[in-house]
């Protein structure tokens, strides 16, 4: 007989069942692992594991991952540490829209750390009258949110070289 994966909520679920559908073949795994004559002739794909039900998956982006460190960090409660990170994205808008994985903790802990200290905003008043006019600031923040933690100094510096080139 077939098992589904929604006979566990129903509380229908028995003990053996067929799992072959979750599991690799075992001709694929041998075929996988199996080692050849000539190292680079092997082509096969190394294989890690295998997600199901999205049991082992969870969706937090690298903000609501950071709440518990900042949390911790600045000795506050986990809304108030939300509080500080939606500051964050007020003081500095292309930090919130940045590409995933762009954002690690550490970084997001420092942002926050400057943020309290209000140098992050005066940084980005002086980025935003010392850079030129056509370079948007937040472009720049959401390509690469470390650039908020260089010296403006340095920013512009190395913009002007850049527009120099092109």
């Amino acid at each position: 007989s077939s098992y589904h994966w929604t006979d566990k909520l129903t509380g229908e679920s028995r003990d053996s069942h067929d799992a072959t559908s979750r599991t690799f073949h075992a001709d694929l795994l041998a075929n996988a692992n199996a080692q050849t004559e000539n190292e680079t002739e092997k082509q096969q794909p190394t294989l890690v594991g295998v997600l199901r039900d999205r049991d082992n998956v969870t969706l937090l982006n690298d903000f609501e991952l950071a709440v518990p460190h900042v949390a911790e960090a600045f000795q506050v409660s986990n809304d108030d540490a939300t509080s500080l990170i939606q500051r964050l994205f007020n003081v500095a808008p292309g930090v919130s829209s940045a590409k995933p994985g762009m954002t690690p903790v550490p970084l997001i802990l420092r942002l926050c750390e400057d943020v309290l200290n209000q140098s992050l905003s005066q940084k980005i008043v002086e980025l935003r009258t010392r850079l030129p006019s056509d370079v948007d600031l937040t472009m720049l923040v959401e390509a690469d949110p470390q650039i908020l933690l260089e010296a403006p100094e340095r920013v512009v510096e190395i913009m002007l070289q850049l527009k120099a080139l092109f």
